[in-house]
């Protein structure tokens, strides 16, 4: 008897096909390479007959679309294209060479389920019918259209009575199973089946010629929409790309007109530039510097300086400053300042104008403040220097009058 399948296809270069039966039971799990409608018609074939041809997409492939026309059934697709985290959740439990294989198992399982409830309801009927035997065949024509009574009258439809001759001798009536009475109406069924699938299949060769000349106009179709959509691709990304150059010339064009700026307020005689430095960290030191160039003899204001520690002070001394000002001097930690001072480079509290990316303080005012905490640091080089000569002279007075007693 012929078996009734479903079968799970993922089309492409490598084809991938599961085969289950009507009780979820998997027959067959294979992939090959260029298999052909015809080729997998023909494996199919081998296993029994489809009543569900599955994909897992929902946009149907032609390939699936003709294997199913090929055997006159119902073709399943999910009502959204299953992702991968819902193919590997649905054949977890199964074993699987590849994801071609994986991907048509789970077309066929996610049919099954689909149907289950349709099915156990058919068997509930049957089984209260006493015609579960019929299972295979009554689902089979319910998915063809047919209602589970339709079904049933078309598969237990009883012979006319022959014409009985008349014997001289009694010959004793075989006792013909209810079984058998059954398996025979199968075969009929079957037989008339098979007969049907005979006379479509001219129709079905002059539909796959036809078929096959729709299917290669749209698919030249669809190439052309491809090409179109690929071109569209490159001028938006073309775009975007002059867009990117174009937001980097106008900021270049910024740091320009900063520049020009500084230049003009360093060849005035009345005020002396400053470059801002909007936090105290190495990174917010490495973007200033790759903006506008800290060069030696700069004057750095420091908007926040706390974060920065021994090692930030060092890379900016490394850039040769000559000061820096910070409206805040307790907020700078303790290692920086003492960097700084160690480096005799002063660090000032004064009025600053802000002009866009730099700042502007009085040339006057600057060199009075510089030269005021150079003469400070001048005199505690000095008194600490006296002070450790201080302490040098007691300790050896110390050491004398211990060797003199």
């Amino acid at each position: 008897m012929v078996k009734n399948l479903i079968v799970g296809i993922d089309p492409g270069t490598t084809v991938g096909i599961a085969i289950l039966d009507l009780k979820k039971d998997i027959l067959n799990i294979s992939s090959s390479k260029n298999f052909s409608v015809d080729n997998i018609v023909e494996y199919i074939s081998q296993t029994g007959t489809p009543i569900i041809i599955a994909t897992d997409v929902h946009n149907i492939h032609q390939t699936v679309e003709k294997v199913s026309s090929s055997f006159q059934c119902k073709t399943f697709a999910p009502s959204t294209s299953l992702s991968i985290k819902e193919k590997n959740e649905i054949t977890r439990e199964y074993s699987v060479n590849n994801a071609h294989e994986r991907d048509a198992l789970a077309s066929a399982l996610k049919a099954y389920d689909h149907y289950k409830t349709k099915f156990e309801n058919i068997d509930s009927r049957l089984k209260d019918l006493g015609a579960k035997n019929l299972s295979s065949a009554v689902k089979t024509l319910v998915l063809r259209g047919y209602t589970v009574k339709n079904a049933l009258d078309i598969l237990t439809k009883k012979k006319e009575p022959e014409e009985k001759k008349l014997v001289k001798k009694d010959i004793p009536k075989k006792v013909e199973t209810k079984e058998k009475k059954v398996l025979e109406r199968i075969k009929k069924y079957n037989k008339e089946l098979l007969e049907r699938i005979k006379l479509l299949e001219g129709e079905n060769e002059t539909l796959k010629r036809k078929n096959e000349k729709i299917f290669n106009e749209i698919y030249r179709e669809t190439r052309r929409s491809e090409i179109v959509q690929q071109k569209e691709r490159t001028i938006h990304a073309l775009k975007e790309e002059i867009k990117s150059k174009e937001e980097k010339i106008l900021e270049l064009q910024q740091i320009v007109k900063g520049l020009k700026g500084i230049r003009t307020l360093e060849l005035s005689e009345e005020a002396h530039t400053v470059k801002i430095l909007d936090y105290f960290t190495k990174e917010e030191i490495r973007n200033l510097d790759a903006k506008v160039k800290i060069k030696r003899g700069d004057v750095i204001y420091i908007r926040d300086p706390s974060g920065g520690g021994g090692s930030t002070a060092e890379l900016l001394i490394k850039k040769q400053i000559k000061a820096l000002i910070i409206d805040d001097l307790e907020r700078m930690s303790h290692n920086a300042k003492e960097v700084f001072e160690n480096e005799t480079i002063p660090i000032l509290n004064m009025n600053i104008k802000i002009v866009e990316n730099f700042g502007v303080v009085n040339r006057k005012e600057f060199q009075d403040a510089y030269s005021e905490w150079k003469m400070k640091a001048k005199i505690k080089a000095t008194e600490k220097k006296e002070q450790w000569l201080s302490d040098l002279l007691k300790d050896y007075k110390k050491e004398r009058i211990k060797k003199l007693k």
